[in-house]
This record gives structure tokens, C-alpha cells and sequence, in this order.
């Protein structure tokens, strides 16, 4: 495995994250309604979007490197909070995403350790996400990180909402 490299993105940086989180999207739910994915895709991963996002003080990215390689990439949010997140000081973890084929070899482990250090050194308490329900591996994955249940909210997604599981966990 090569070393994880994690550097904080930039506005220059919104055409690469467009691509790549489109990319990493799809090849997350390969099962869903391709048309709603294709809606969903269509509308949230738009250069003019990422860029606004990436401009948002409440927001950071990160994006993840190995041998000159973009493997993934992670957003934290310090934004509206669903009322089943009750910890102190909350951050989202809005977005974790890893090319498929850098799963599975520590570089999951790598940025997560990273993203509870860096909410912690922005003094935050409590993380919490939204993941979706069926996707089990992700779930497991938040869970060894301590991560549990503690209410659901809404995601939309090509005009109809689905209730995602929100999991959460003391820093």
C-alpha cells in the first residue's frame, strides 16, 4: 500500500471533484433506479455546485492521493443538524468516498483518521452522517469507527425522499 497523501481542496480543485464525485457516486449504487441516479448525478455533481461548495466556510474537502493517484475523497459540514444528532458540537461527515478499487486496503482507515482529527482539532465533539440503508458495507464501516444509530432524515434523490439511517459518535 502506498502512503495516503490528504491535502485540503481548493476552488481549483472543482473540476477534478465534479468528476471524481459523480464517479465515486455511481460506482456506490450500482443498483439504484439508473434513472435516478443519472437525475441525481445530473443535478448534484455540477462544476458551478462544487464550486459554490468548495466556497462554503461552513464546508472542507479533502482529497486523497496515493504513487500521484486520486483515490477518494471526504467532505466535513458544519451546517444544519437533524434533531436525532443530540452529542455536543457536532460536524457532518457529508461525504466519504473511495474509487472501488482502493477499498478494501487500509486507505478507508487512513482518511477516517484523519477526518476525526481534524474535527477534533476544529474543537468539535460529535460526528454524525447520513448513509443509505442498504448500503451494509459503508454501515459496517462507520460502525467499527464507533458509529451508531440514532434517528433517520431525509435524503432526496431525483424528487422522491428516502428516510437514511443517521449514525453518530462522540470525538
Amino acid at each position: 500500500m502506498a502512503l495516503l497523501d490528504i491535502r485540503r481542496a481548493n476552488v481549483a480543485d472543482a473540476e477534478l471533484l465534479t468528476e471524481l464525485g459523480a464517479r465515486t457516486f455511481r460506482a456506490t449504487y450500482p443498483t439504484t433506479d439508473q434513472q435516478e441516479l443519472n437525475e441525481y448525478i445530473a443535478t448534484s455533481f455540477t462544476l458551478p455546485l462544487v464550486t459554490a461548495r468548495l466556497r462554503d466556510e461552513r464546508s472542507s474537502f479533502w482529497i486523497a492521493t496515493a504513487a500521484a493517484r486520486v483515490l477518494g475523497y471526504a467532505q466535513l459540514h458544519c451546517g444544519d443538524v437533524p434533531e436525532c444528532v443530540v452529542g455536543p458540537a457536532p460536524i457532518e461527515l457529508a461525504r466519504l468516498y473511495l474509487e472501488v478499487s482502493a477499498q478494501g486496503s487500509g486507505y478507508g482507515f487512513a482518511m477516517m483518521t484523519f477526518l476525526i482529527a481534524e474535527a477534533r482539532r476544529l474543537e468539535r465533539r460529535t460526528m454524525w452522517l447520513g448513509v443509505y440503508s442498504e448500503n451494509t458495507k459503508a454501515r459496517a464501516f462507520y460502525s467499527s469507527w464507533g458509529f451508531s444509530d440514532v434517528g433517520t432524515h431525509g435524503f432526496e434523490m431525483a424528487g422522491k425522499v428516502y428516510d437514511d439511517p443517521v449514525m453518530a459518535r462522540t470525538l
